[in-house]
Order: structure tokens, then C-alpha cells, then sequence
């Protein structure tokens, strides 16, 4: 492969961006992200449905006492907010990141059995609305303009009936992080989280948080059995015999990975890409994260991203904690434009 320098990449398929430049500011400037969420006490809004940045809609039993769901079902929560992106924006360095939780507790007097807890719908969906290029990218997948796109991951359920506005599962699972297609770039996008229930006699409440990009004392320090999670894990990948952009250079090797800030089981590192030096959105980046698999993206605006998902196992890894040798297999699938393909050896060591 010949490569040249910015804004002349040859035989290549990734596209030159600005870089993003902005640092994380610690400690923020503006009003501080808060938890919102609707929820009704005593006959009156007791929840935060708004904080500037997200805002809480949806039913609530609001009769007192509460003996059920008023009116008919479907019954819905949604916590949800509207973000731009430009190149001047200071709050948000180079992306947004918003996660998403749920509880629910019974309305009346318990029956036997308890009423059901299932939900009609468990979404978290990004939409696009503007940009000055053609999209973002979400966590790996490009979304155009005026597109939709819902992930993967549904809103986790936190243990605990009445209020849990405090009680942060801090996983990847019912997170969402929105990158511009370029740092030189203006986007406009909504993220949303909402559940849908058709069970009167349960009340549920979706809770929504927009993260700092750095943390706030030790929310990890007790998170492995009362220890703290690892700040840094470390992957190999070996024997790669899969399809991915320039494999099986760009696979094989031993990453360094650092917590995210803010979550207790996501990692991340950069992922050195053989476009490297064209700067592309957001960089490349790999995620491992407990339950999951590892996930490798090189982002490109021309074909929507080059990607790869490793899966380990088919349960994903293992709880990551402790020291030493984590979690390792071989004969590891690896998901490449649609299809799972050849085999890998993996270790993650702390």
C-alpha cells in the first residue's frame, strides 16, 4: 500500500479529517450533568425531568394512592436531548456520550404472583438531523443525515424499587457515544433512551445522564468485589486468519487499553491503522468491555467505517477484574462486513 501525506491518500480507502485537538476540560465549565428522569411521589413531580442538556417525558401512576397505571397502555418513558457539535465546542472534546438505566417497583398492593416486569420496548436510538458533512458515527456505525439509527444495546435494569437517579450502573451496556464524521465538521443529533409496558400495576422509570470526559472521585474503587476495577488492561491478539482492513497487520499484537472515564468495565485504546497519519474522525479506537467482545474500528466516511468484531466466546468476556492473566481462549470469530470469518488466540491481562 502507498501512503502519502494529508489529503493525498493513495490506494486507500480511508478519507483525510481534521484531528480532534480539544482537551478535556477537568473541572467544567457550565452547569454540571445531572440524572434526569419523571417520576410521581405524593401526587407530584419528585424527579429531575430536566437538566439543560436532556429532558424526561412519559406516564406515571399520579393518583395517590398509587394503584395502577392511569388511563391505557401502552404506558411509555423516554429520556432524551438534542446536541450540537462543532468545531468550537469545548464542554463535549470530540464526542457525546450518554448512558441510559431503568427500574421499576409494583403499583398497589402486591399480588401474587407480583406483577409482571416485561417491557414492550427497550430502545436507545440516534438521529441525525444536520451536518455541514454527511453524518456521525456511532460507536463504529456511520449514520447519515436524516437517518436513525437504533443500537444494539438496551437500557439496562438496576435493582431497587422508588428512586434510582443515584444509583449508576456505570457499564458501556445502555451507553451511546456520538463522534462527527470529522472534527472540522458541525453535526446536530438526538439521543434517546425509551421503554415501552403494557402491565398496570407496574410503574417503570428510565433514567438518563450525559457523562463528563473525566471522573469524579472514585466511582470504580469498589466495583471488583470491593476493589477497584483495573485503570489498564492489556489484549493480544494472535494468530489472526480473518478478513480486516490490512490483516493481518493491523490485528495481531498486544494493545495497551485504559478504563473509560466514568464506566467501570469499558477500555479503550487507539488502534494503529495503516491510514494512521489521515487523521480520521474520532481516531481509531479498540473497545473491550466485560460481557462483551473487543471491537476495533478505523473510521471512514467513504464506506461507513472498517471494523472489526472479535468475538472471544459466544457468551463474550468474563467479569475483568483481579490481576494477572484475565480471560484467553482461541479459535475466536471475527465479524467483518457482515460475516464471521476465520479465527484468532486472545488474552486480556491486567
Amino acid at each position: 500500500m502507498l501512503l502519502g501525506g494529508k489529503g493525498g491518500c493513495q490506494q486507500c480507502t480511508c478519507v483525510p479529517c481534521n484531528p480532534c485537538e480539544r482537551t478535556c476540560t477537568n473541572p467544567h465549565t457550565g452547569t454540571a450533568f445531572e440524572a434526569v428522569y419523571t417520576r410521581y411521589f405524593e401526587g407530584a413531580e419528585a424527579g429531575n425531568t430536566s437538566d439543560g442538556y436532556l429532558s424526561a417525558t412519559g406516564d406515571s401512576d399520579t393518583s395517590d394512592p398509587y394503584d395502577g397505571m392511569d388511563g391505557t397502555g401502552p404506558w411509555f418513558q423516554q429520556v432524551a436531548g438534542t446536541f450540537t457539535l462543532e468545531p468550537s465546542t469545548t464542554r463535549h472534546p470530540c464526542s457525546v456520550t450518554v448512558s441510559f438505566w431503568r427500574n421499576n417497583y409494583v403499583l398497589g398492593a402486591a399480588t401474587i404472583p407480583p406483577p409482571a416486569t416485561t417491557t414492550t420496548m427497550n430502545r436507545i436510538r440516534v438521529s441525525v438531523s444536520a451536518s455541514s458533512g454527511t453524518g456521525v458515527f456511532v460507536e463504529g456505525t456511520y449514520v447519515a443525515i436524516g437517518d436513525t439509527l437504533d443500537l444494539a444495546v438496551i437500557i439496562p435494569l438496576v435493582t431497587g424499587g422508588a428512586d434510582q437517579s443515584t444509583n449508576d450502573p456505570r457499564t458501556s451496556a445502555g451507553t451511546a457515544t456520538v463522534t462527527p464524521e470529522c472534527h472540522n465538521k458541525t453535526a446536530i443529533f438526538t439521543i434517546s433512551g425509551r421503554i415501552e409496558w403494557n402491565v398496570s400495576k407496574r410503574q417503570h422509570v428510565v433514567y438518563g445522564l450525559v457523562r463528563e470526559c473525566y471522573e469524579i472521585g472514585t466511582p470504580c474503587s469498589t466495583w471488583c468485589s470491593g476493589v477497584a476495577s483495573p485503570s489498564t488492561i492489556y489484549l493480544t491478539i494472535s494468530n489472526f486468519g480473518g478478513t480486516a482492513p490490512d490483516a493481518p497487520y493491523t490485528v495481531n499484537g498486544t494493545y495497551v487499553l485504559d478504563r473509560v472515564p466514568n464506566a467501570c468495565d469499558w477500555w479503550q485504546a487507539p488502534w494503529p491503522h495503516d491510514c494512521d497519519g489521515f487523521s480520521v474522525s474520532g481516531g481509531d479506537t479498540i473497545n473491550v468491555s466485560s460481557g462483551n467482545g473487543i471491537f476495533m474500528c478505523h473510521l471512514t466516511p467513504i464506506n461507513g467505517g472498517l471494523c472489526v468484531n472479535l468475538r472471544m466466546t459466544a457468551t463474550g468476556v468474563g467479569t475483568i477484574c483481579g490481576t494477572g492473566v484475565i480471560d484467553s481462549g482461541t479459535n475466536g470469530q471475527s465479524y467483518y462486513e457482515g460475516v464471521y470469518n476465520g479465527a484468532f488466540d486472545w488474552e486480556i491481562e491486567v
